[in-house]
């Protein structure tokens, strides 16, 4: 599909569109120049393909041809109407205007205001109390230190000297008991006249 080759242009060729596309001078190499200067895209070279329409022409660049069906160009004439300009075009306008008005006023640096130099605030008195000599114990996590890691097999071995320390407090308690039992058995079987016999149990007893 032909297209016309000018930025911001959409114009196509097809059937009542009511526009002409005119080539690029390819064999004319200073008129083909003057054509890529008026198209201003930087970095692009028509080809046999590249078109442009009629609507960046003016009546003056048309050949008088009674009759004719469609306009001719004159051999001079060049494409002037390009309302759109390409974006590096804009940037490199802009830039050189910037740059003028660089030129043309001096620059001049204004220092910034120094900043406000804060007064410390006074510290608060603190008041020590005569009545206790301890200190006061620090609520800063900051500051606080961090108590040490137990492992697992730490925490299993207290809990079984533990359990092993109520047995042996339980076997003292059943041998204290038996002493008792068997030193009342010998003052009964003494102060008796006939002997009177008694279960013992055993110091395995549960």
């Amino acid at each position: 599909m032909t297209v016309c080759a000018a930025y911001g242009c959409k114009n196509r060729l097809s059937k009542g569109c009511g526009k002409h596309f005119f080539r690029f001078p390819i064999k004319n190499p200073e008129k083909l120049s003057k054509w890529i200067a008026a198209v201003r895209r930087q970095s692009w070279s028509p080809t046999i393909y590249s078109r442009l329409c009629s609507d960046h022409f003016t009546e003056a660049d048309y050949m008088l041809r009674p009759g004719a069906s469609s306009p001719y160009l004159r051999t001079d004439a060049v494409p002037s109407i390009f309302p759109g300009f390409p974006p590096s075009l804009k940037t490199s306008t802009k830039k050189k205007r910037n740059e003028k008005i660089l030129a043309a006023e001096p620059f001049i640096i204004v220092p910034e205001p120094p900043a406000p130099v804060r007064e410390p605030k006074p510290a608060e008195p603190t008041l020590a109390s005569t009545d206790h000599t301890y200190s006061a114990v620090s609520n800063d996590k900051e500051n606080a230190v961090p108590a040490p890691a137990v492992s697992p097999a730490t925490i299993k071995m207290r809990k079984k000297i533990k359990r092993l320390q109520k047995q042996v407090l339980r076997q003292r308690n059943k041998i204290k008991t038996m002493k008792l039992l068997l030193s009342q058995l010998r003052k009964d079987l003494a102060d008796s006249e006939h002997p009177i016999y008694y279960f013992i149990p055993s110091a395995d007893f549960q």
